[in-house]
């Protein structure tokens, strides 16, 4: 794979993670080191989304291996030591040092570690006794299964060392599902047969107007922020409202303020930030303790106040290992300076957006403990708390994204079936969470189609697409059932908030 594949790869995981869907980011994160097991960056995110104390630690290991001057990884390791002491080998070993759960630690997607731990154990062992050569033949049997290369590098493995490990090896015991709201059935998407792809820029809008708020450019960090700034419509102009690296500007009410996630290149974290919509008033934090990583913003076009997920501090026994920390929902309002969270569980929320009239907000939802874990959309009433499930598919269809019209009669937002990741469709369905989702868009070679936008009308959509090989924003006419193009240049561009 090509240069491109990987950083996509990586825009896509890292997407997930931040949107707490560990399982799904953590696969993409191990293709990604099929193509460069020395990607920094790759085993940095994956030791955030992998699911035991034992695999973060493997990984923060190998990004120190790669980059000893990794700060952030550095304290991140402190904390999981500081919590349960050093990494402690505790299993029957099947390589001198190596246990067989260090061999399988990234299963199917880790087969470039595995086979650079048995070189490393080759070269060690060379001169050693039979009963070592005995382990060696059970590593080989563990590693004939995740590829190839390894089976041809070490054919001799014996059924003997395969039964043993598969005794040691016991199968799971399935445990009940916990009682979910029933809901209708859910829709299953079928794509609709499109043209094929072509690189030739669509027409611009018709009828359509405005500035279309977002990032854009190169990602110079490498971590999914870009510039922040607007894009002309139709035209898409990009005019830069800051120095910063940040994503996912939104609106005030009437438009003269914005809100953002920043990210803060010294210390490698992020959190939301406020100014005027020029950019050019001294930048002011949204929050800080209780609570870390926040981003994702949704303002209410009524009042003052901001509804956004983050990661809490002040729970005991989450402060000392932030990997672990659920994702909550937090309002907060500016005119009294007053946090309230939204919710206060185990799950992780997503990507809110609120309802016009500012009574609710629509948030992704994600249960990582269930036996299938998966993403759904849920309502959750500001005053009461009290959450109305939208979606009830779990893994079979992932939500991503949601927004509601300008009227609050339709919601839209993208998912993708099973394991498609990367094959975001958008889709609207009505807010009344009853009804049959629709496909509008098509979707030309499976393109990725990702952070779609109402217009102020209501009529037109903007939306974020790789449908011509890189991230270019577009347009679908909801009424005239056409699409249009935006942007068209060299670089990625991302919509978020749409000022007619």
């Amino acid at each position: 794979m090509s240069e491109n594949n990987l950083q996509d790869l990586l825009r896509q995981g890292i997407e997930l993670a931040r949107e707490g869907k560990k399982e799904e980011a953590r696969q993409i994160f191990e293709q990604a080191l099929e193509i460069d097991d020395r990607n920094e960056k790759a085993w940095y995110w994956l030791a955030g989304v992998v699911p035991t104390r034992e695999e973060r630690l493997f990984a923060l290991g190998q990004v120190l291996q790669i980059n000893p001057n990794n700060e952030k990884a550095k304290q991140l390791l402190e904390q999981l030591e500081a919590k349960g002491g050093k990494l402690q080998r505790v299993e029957p070993e099947v390589i001198p040092g190596v246990t067989r759960r260090q061999l399988m630690i990234f299963g199917g997607g880790g087969a470039l570690v595995i086979l650079l731990v048995i070189g490393v154990f080759l070269a060690v062992v060379g001169g050693r006794n039979a009963g070592i050569a005995q382990e060696t033949a059970a590593a080989q049997a563990i590693i004939s299964g995740q590829t190839q290369v390894a089976l041809d590098s070490f054919a001799n493995a014996t059924s003997v060392a395969e039964t043993q490990i598969a005794i040691a090896s016991p199968t799971p015991t399935a445990t009940e599902t916990p009682d979910r709201a029933t809901l209708p059935p859910e829709f299953t998407p079928t794509f609709t047969v499109t043209p094929p792809v072509t690189a030739t820029p669509l027409p611009p809008p018709e009828g359509a107007g405005g500035r279309l708020y977002g990032w854009g450019g190169t990602d110079v960090t490498q971590i999914n922020f870009y510039s922040l700034g607007f894009f002309t419509v139709p035209g898409g102009q990009f005019t830069p409202l800051s120095n910063e690296r940040g994503r996912a500007i939104v609106l005030n009410g009437d438009g003269t303020r914005m809100a953002y996630t920043r990210y803060f290149p010294v210390t490698s974290d992020y959190s939301i930030e406020i100014n005027n919509v020029a950019g050019n008033e001294p930048t002011q934090p949204l929050i800080g303790q209780p609570v870390v990583d926040s981003e994702m913003p949704t303002w209410c076009p009524l009042n003052n106040q901001i509804v956004f997920v983050g990661k809490p501090t002040n729970i005991q026994e989450f402060s000392t290992d932030l990997f672990n920390v659920p994702i909550q929902l937090f309002l907060f309002d500016l005119d009294t300076n007053t946090l309230s969270p939204l919710t206060s569980d185990r799950l992780n929320y997503s990507s809110p957006s609120f309802d016009p009239d500012c009574s609710r907000v629509v948030v992704v939802k994600e249960d990582p403990t269930n036996l299938t874990p998966g993403s759904d959309l849920v309502f959750i009433d500001i005053a009461s708390r009290a959450q109305t499930p939208i979606t009830n598919d779990l893994n079979r269809v992932t939500e991503a994204s949601p927004r509601f019209s300008p009227d609050g009669t339709q919601l839209v937002y993208t998912a993708y079936e099973g394991e498609n990741v990367g094959d975001y469709d958008i889709v609207i369905r009505p807010a009344s969470a009853s009804g049959t989702p629709i496909l509008p868009v098509p979707d030309p070679n499976n393109a990725n189609d990702i952070f779609p936008v109402f217009s102020p009308d209501g009529r037109i959509l903007a939306f974020a697409s790789n449908r011509n090989g890189r991230y270019m924003i577009f347009t679908y006419d909801l009424v005239t059932n056409t699409l249009g193009q935006v942007t068209a240049g060299p670089d990625d561009a991302f919509p978020s908030a749409w000022q007619g």
